[in-house]
């Protein structure tokens, strides 16, 4: 993230540089070379910073651990569905996570559960038990 930040910077100061010392015509020339660099670089920070909300998680799991690992966790993907997860038990060398969740517009309900739970609950998880909310 640094590294996007400092390329910023050296980007912007070259730009106020060029603009102070430039001609109309070089400055038309450079404003719009500048312009498609920012917009590569915008596009390059979005994608990272959605990657690293992607790979965040709230905890990592080991079977080995003696980490109680009932605990509630709400969620809510806007214009799309409310997760919960409302108990997580380990016997053995199991896991099963217990889940509530609303309608989820047409979407596998596993596919928003993987991105909020650890990237390693592949590697325990046997089991998701999805329980469907009424709308009532």
């Amino acid at each position: 993230m640094d590294f996007f930040i400092i390329l910023f910077l050296i980007l912007f100061s070259i730009g106020v540089i060029s603009i102070l010392l430039a001609n109309r015509e070089h400055l038309r020339r450079f404003l719009s070379e500048l312009e498609i660099i920012g917009v590569v670089f915008l596009l390059i920070l979005v994608i990272h910073i959605q990657q690293m909300i992607i790979n965040e998680s709230p905890v990592e799991w080991s079977l080995n651990s003696s980490e109680n690992l009932s605990y509630n966790y709400v969620f809510t993907i806007p214009n799309a569905c409310e997760i919960e997860v409302y108990n997580i038990t380990r016997m053995a060398n199991t896991i099963k996570i217990y889940i509530n969740y609303s309608e989820c517009n047409n979407t596998d309900v596993e596919t928003y559960v993987s991105i909020f739970l650890p990237q390693n609950y592949k590697n325990y998880v046997k089991e998701l038990v999805l329980n469907k909310k009424s709308n009532n």
